[in-house]
């Protein structure tokens, strides 16, 4: 079972957090922990973000809570 956590092509792990201090520096560890013991990580989805309605930056900038 370890091998098959630690192999990125079988296993990864998503992380969702909030956008805010806390969360993301829970987030920070979480993955610190996980790359301890080899198991991969590279994605992180942030809920609660809002983007803009309209205009070219929409994607690039968010507003801040």
């Amino acid at each position: 079972m370890s091998a098959q956590f630690k192999d990125p092509a079988l296993t990864t792990f998503v992380a969702v957090c909030i956008p805010e201090f806390l969360s993301l520096y829970e987030t920070e560890r979480l993955v610190q922990e996980l790359a301890k013991f080899e198991i991969d990580c590279r994605n992180i989805v942030i809920n609660q973000v809002i983007f803009p309605e309209s205009g070219a930056d929409a994607v690039r900038h968010c507003p801040p809570r």
